[in-house]
């Protein structure tokens, strides 16, 4: 599975192709790469979260910041889903 995603957002630039075996790896690693840009402490608070607990506090900041009604996804693969369906991920070929 490959990913394209581009994100420009209080601060967070993403323009990077993730590439995973599962839609959790690579959550996994856009956390990461998200918790290296936020800086102490928020990244002390991304790195604690599992994958699960991340996209639940991404789709609530998007509802937050945007008057969103997003639901909040069950697994990695409803995540990138949004992503995808708001524009901000593209899924490529292998």
């Amino acid at each position: 599975m490959r990913i394209a995603l581009q994100i420009n957002h209080d601060g967070i630039v993403l323009d990077k192709v993730y590439a995973g075996v599962t839609p959790e790896s690579i959550v996994r690693d856009m956390k990461t790469d998200i918790a290296h840009q936020v800086g102490p402490p928020g990244s002390i608070i991304i790195n604690m979260m599992d994958e699960k607990q991340f996209i639940s506090e991404a789709v609530a900041i998007i509802n937050s910041k945007k008057s969103a009604t997003i639901a909040i996804p069950k697994d990695c693969s409803q995540f990138l889903k949004i992503a995808i369906d708001l524009g901000h991920a593209t899924e490529l070929e292998e």
